[in-house]
């Protein structure tokens, strides 16, 4: 997990806490706890980046980046009805983004910078 991503959503000290232990899984850990945490509101807007360096020295052409916002409207009078949740939208974007030759992208939500995935 990137120091970059941790800053995203849960400050510095807690990036630091999670950059610094000792083991992969524990700084995977807190981050999914605080994912965990996270409730987002209807209607909130998602956004995320994601890079490719360009490393072959023949081609002469920019780094390539994709820069992707969504938000789902999603509405049931009855219960019975399979929701669209923006987790499934942010899995579906980021198959089809590693299918492109993209890595996997964390979507954040607002107002506030929260992870959705």
């Amino acid at each position: 997990m990137s120091r970059r991503a941790l800053l995203g959503y849960s400050g510095t000290a807690a990036a630091g806490a999670a950059v610094g232990a000792s083991a992969p899984a524990q700084a995977a850990a807190a981050a999914a706890d605080e994912t965990a945490a996270v409730t987002f509101q209807r209607d909130t807007y998602f956004s995320g980046d994601a890079h490719i360096a360009n490393t072959n020295p023949e081609f002469t052409e920019p780094d390539a980046a994709v820069h992707i916002d969504f938000r789902v409207s999603f509405e049931r009078s009855n219960p019975d009805i399979a929701a669209v949740e923006p987790i499934d939208i942010a899995d579906a974007l980021n198959e089809f983004l590693v299918s492109r030759g993209f890595p996997a992208m964390t979507f954040y939500g607002t107002p506030e910078p929260a992870p959705l995935n």
